[in-house]
C-alpha cells in the first residue's frame, strides 16, 4: 500500500510564505482538504486536478502537489468540466 501521508504537500511548504492573515480561515480549509484526499484510495496527485478562480481562498491549489487551474472570475466551473 502506498503511504498516503503528506502525499498532496509540497516538499517545501515549511518555507513558503503562505499569502493569508495568520488566523484566516482557509488555512483549515487547506489541511482538512489535504487530509481527505489522502484518504481518498482512487485519488492520487496525478489523476487530480484542483481548480479555483480568484481571490485569497484561490490562492489554495498554489500550496497542493498536483495538477491545478487558476480561471478568471466566473470561469472556473466551465474549465473544470472540460
Amino acid at each position: 500500500m502506498i503511504e498516503r501521508k503528506n502525499m498532496f504537500s509540497l516538499e517545501n511548504e515549511k518555507e513558503l510564505d503562505i499569502a493569508w492573515c495568520p488566523g484566516c480561515g482557509n488555512f483549515g480549509i487547506l489541511n482538512i482538504l489535504k487530509k481527505a484526499l489522502e484518504e481518498m484510495e482512487e485519488i492520487t496527485p496525478n489523476n487530480f486536478v484542483l481548480v479555483s478562480g480568484i481571490g485569497q481562498a484561490a490562492k489554495i491549489p498554489h500550496y497542493f502537489k498536483n495538477n491545478a487551474f487558476n480561471g478568471l472570475h466566473g470561469r472556473t466551473l466551465p474549465v473544470a468540466f472540460a
